[in-house]
Order: C-alpha cells, then structure tokens, then sequence
C-alpha cells in the first residue's frame, strides 16, 4: 500500500476512534502539530488525560481456526521501535469494522500485537483489552490527573473562546504528566 494510502487509512482510524469517544462520553482532542508521539490526547469526566496511540487494520493474516490481526506498535519509518511508555499511556487497535482493543501501554511487550477478534476461544494476551473503555475511568493509574487554574474548569475553560489554544493548554498538561 502506497505510503499517502496508509496515513490516509490512519486517519480514518483515528476519526472513528473519536466518534466512539464521544459515544462513550469521553473527550477526544486531536493535536494540530504532525511527528507527535500520541495521536489523541483523551480526557475523562476525572478531568484525567490519556495519551493515545491509535493503530489500526483490515486485513486479516490467515491461520487454521479463525483469521488473527495484527497492529504493529512502533514507531520509525525505517526501523521500528516499540512504542514509548514515557510518552503514550494508552495504544488503541481498531479492527475493521468496529471492533476496538484498549491496551494500558505498560502491557505492549512487543512490536507485534496479534489479535484475535473472531475466535471466541482464543487465549491470546491482548483480548482481555476488547472493548475496555472503562480503562478510561481508571482513577488516572494510567493517565495523569490535570491541574485546571483555579478560576476556571474543564467545561468553562473549553466553552471560552477568549481562552489560550486548546493545543498550548494539551502541550502543557502533557509536560505536567511528564513532570
């Protein structure tokens, strides 16, 4: 697949990844700025903040039972490197259709992560991840809790139009994360 086709199917993963946010009540901002580690930075109702690393794929490898995927969890175009916990707390892998893994990065023990999302009775390492949206709400032991100027909130502060750039408010609560 020609490299224009790939960041474009990336991106497609990475909207459909926002709408199913937003059907789960969470609040998906996407970074203006391109080379960033994260794909989306995803806050909770906590006010807690996710860095996200969407990965995706339609195509399955074939095998005997059922079709298994597989995402690759890297970074680098010429040599991969396994995604960085420093930087990225959560790696999302979509299967097309809709089929969805929420995986803490701190359990990426690999470059490859091999799903199996039509075999009911697979035991592999990632699908205890499908469909765990509810690691968003996990009191901030995979995100980091955000630290709103006392004059204002979440909610006041994104309503505000007169308010700095959403991106210089995201930039900042990720150096207060890393801090």
């Amino acid at each position: 697949m020609a490299k224009s086709a790939m960041k474009a199917l990336g991106t497609l993963f990475e909207q459909r990844f926002i709408l199913k946010c937003m059907e789960h009540g969470l609040h998906p901002f996407s970074p203006i700025e391109e080379g960033l580690p994260q794909d989306l930075v995803v806050m909770n109702h906590s006010n807690e903040l996710f860095r996200v690393q969407v990965k995706g794929t339609r195509t399955p490898v074939k095998q005997r039972r059922a079709d298994r995927y597989k995402i690759t969890a890297a970074t680098g175009s010429e040599t991969k490197k396994l995604i960085d916990c420093e930087r990225i707390d959560i790696l999302v892998a979509h299967v097309d259709p809709d089929i969805w893994y929420i995986i803490p990065c701190k359990h990426v023990k690999s470059v490859r992560v091999w799903l199996y999302p039509h075999d009911s009775t697979s035991s592999g390492q990632y699908e205890s991840f499908r469909d765990r949206w509810d690691l968003f709400d996990d009191l901030g032991l995979i995100g980091c809790k955000t630290a709103f100027p006392p004059e204002t909130d979440a909610n006041s502060f994104f309503a505000n139009s007169q308010t700095a750039s959403n991106d210089t408010w995201i930039q900042s609560c990720l150096e207060f994360c890393e801090d």
